[in-house]
């Protein structure tokens, strides 16, 4: 049996959210209520401008950092007919925030990524 503590390791979190101030709110209260979880150890990394997701994650008090989408990352998005290529937009959000999660934590060994969409048992912690 390990005798460490949970998140011993003390994994820094990235979330990663875009917007949905409410579900956020909702992921953000069950995280923080997880066995071994450091606010401090929390990046909300935002996909864009969008206030009231800001306000969520300056009202639990975690780490902010929002991705702002420059022209190139329109181009590099968009298809020859127009539309966006949503799994290309996502895909450059997760390197984005992972880029950001290792930058803010230099000495993680690993960092634990979520969505703004989950919920966690207390002891989600626990299995890494």
């Amino acid at each position: 049996i390990d005798s460490q503590p949970p998140n011993a390791k003390g994994f820094p979190v990235v979330l990663l959210t875009y917007n949905r101030p409410e579900r956020l709110n909702t992921t953000l209260g069950s995280l923080l209520k997880v066995r071994g979880i450091v606010k401090e150890k929390v990046l909300g990394v935002q996909d864009g401008t969008i206030e009231s997701v800001t306000n969520v994650l300056r009202y639990r008090r975690v780490l902010i950092n929002k991705r702002i989408e420059t022209p190139m990352d329109r181009k590099r998005v968009t298809l020859k007919n127009g539309k966006i290529d949503g799994g290309a937009k996502i895909a450059m959000h997760y390197g984005y925030s992972l880029r950001k999660a290792f930058e803010t934590f230099p000495d993680a060994p690993a960092i634990v990524v979520i969505e703004d969409d989950f919920l966690f048992s207390p002891d989600f912690m626990e299995f890494f």
